[in-house]
C-alpha cells in the first residue's frame, strides 16, 4: 500500500517553492522592466529617426539657428511614422514632439511638452487653440473650445469638429462658428487668426451690444482681397488687396492691428498694407468666428482655424513676428 506525503514533507515543499519563488521573482520583474525600457528606447530612436528623415526633406524649414518642434502626430500625419509603434497598451506618445535645437549641429530630444510654444502673453485676453484643445481631450466633443488666455471666456460653437491640430468650420447653418460674448473692443488691439480655406467666407465678425450692429469684421474674398469694416461709417467699407493668396487652401496666419488711427494687415508675419482711419469704435459686444453676426450661412467659413489669438493691446511687429515664428514651427510650415 502506498503512503501519502506527511504534513511536514507537503510543508517542506510548500517552503522550498516559496523560497525559489522569492529568489526568480525580482529577477522576473527586473527582466520584464528592462524589455519595456529596452521597448522604450527602441519606439524613441524609431521617432526620432523619422523626424531625421522629415526635416531632410524639408531642410529649407529647418536651415537657421534656433528651437524647433515637431509633433509626433505631424510624422504620423506626414507618412513617417505608423501609429501603432507610438501608440500602444504599455506606451501612448502620441502627443509627445521632438524637440530640435540648431546650432553647430542638429540636436533630437523627444519630450512630452515642447518649451518653445510661449507666445506673447501681455494683453492676451482671448486665446483658442485646435491642438491643445484636443490634447485636453476635447477631440469628439464638438460643442466645447476652451480658452486658454487665463480670462476665461465663455466659447459658445456649433457644428465645429476638431483634427489633431485645428477646429473645422462647416457653413451648414447660420448658426455654425464661434461666439464669444462680452468683448471689449478699443482703438488699440490685435487679432491673429490662423486658418485654411479655399473660399470666401467670414473669419470674424462683431457685433456692438447697444445697437445690434456689426463693426469691424474680417472677411476674405476670394484670392489676395480681404475686407474690413473699420467703423460705422459705411465710406469704410474696402476691398482691400494684398499680396499673398489667402484661399489656396494653405495654412496662413493673419494678423491685424488696430493702432488709434491706422491698421496694419500682417500675412504671415509680413507686414502686406496700412490703412489710416480715424474711426475706429469703442464699443462692448460679441465677437463671431467663422461666421458672420447676423447668420448667413453662405458666407460662413469653411475650413480650419488652427489658433485664434485676441490682444488688448496694438502688438509691434516684433511681437507679431515672434508670435508667427512659433506657429511656423509648430505647424511646420514653410517660412
Amino acid at each position: 500500500m502506498k503512503k501519502g506525503f506527511t504534513l511536514i514533507e507537503l510543508m517542506a515543499v510548500v517552503v522550498i517553492i516559496s523560497l525559489v519563488c522569492l529568489l526568480t521573482f525580482p529577477n522576473i520583474v527586473n527582466q520584464i522592466k528592462k524589455s519595456k525600457d529596452a521597448n522604450k528606447d527602441n519606439v524613441e530612436k524609431v521617432v526620432i529617426s523619422a523626424a531625421k528623415r522629415y526635416v531632410n526633406d524639408n531642410i529649407d524649414k529647418y536651415n537657421e539657428e534656433g528651437d524647433y518642434c515637431i509633433s509626433v502626430q505631424a510624422l504620423i500625419d506626414n507618412d513617417y511614422l505608423k501609429e501603432d509603434i507610438v501608440n500602444t497598451e504599455d506606451n501612448d506618445i502620441t502627443d509627445y514632439s521632438v524637440s530640435l535645437k540648431i546650432s553647430n549641429n542638429y540636436n533630437y530630444v523627444l519630450v512630452e511638452e515642447c518649451s518653445q510654444m510661449n507666445y506673447i502673453k501681455e494683453g492676451l485676453i482671448l486665446y483658442l487653440d485646435g491642438i491643445n484643445n484636443t490634447k485636453n481631450g476635447h477631440l469628439d466633443n464638438i460643442d466645447y473650445w476652451e480658452d486658454l488666455s487665463g480670462y476665461n471666456n465663455e466659447i459658445n460653437t456649433k457644428n465645429l469638429k476638431f483634427t489633431s491640430n485645428s477646429a473645422v468650420f462647416s457653413r451648414n447653418t447660420k448658426e455654425d462658428g464661434v461666439v464669444v460674448n462680452g468683448i471689449k473692443y478699443t482703438k488699440n488691439m490685435t487679432f491673429e487668426i490662423m486658418y485654411k480655406t479655399n473660399s470666401s467666407g467670414f473669419l470674424i465678425d462683431s457685433r456692438k451690444e447697444s445697437d445690434g450692429y456689426g463693426y469691424q469684421p474680417l472677411y476674405l474674398y476670394g484670392g489676395t482681397k480681404i475686407q474690413i469694416y473699420f467703423s460705422s461709417d459705411s465710406t469704410s467699407l474696402n476691398a482691400i488687396n494684398l499680396n499673398t493668396d489667402l484661399t489656396d487652401n494653405q495654412i496662413h496666419l493673419i494678423s491685424i492691428v488696430f493702432d488709434t488711427s491706422n491698421i496694419y494687415i500682417y500675412v504671415d508675419g509680413t507686414l502686406e498694407a496700412t490703412k489710416n482711419n480715424n474711426n475706429l469704435m469703442e464699443y462692448t459686444g460679441s465677437l463671431f468666428l467663422g461666421r458672420r453676426y447676423a447668420g448667413d450661412a453662405s458666407r460662413g467659413l469653411s475650413g480650419s482655424v488652427y489658433v485664434f489669438r485676441m490682444y488688448e493691446n496694438a502688438l509691434q511687429e516684433k511681437d507679431i513676428i515672434y508670435n508667427y515664428n512659433i506657429d511656423r514651427k509648430r505647424f511646420n510650415l514653410v517660412g
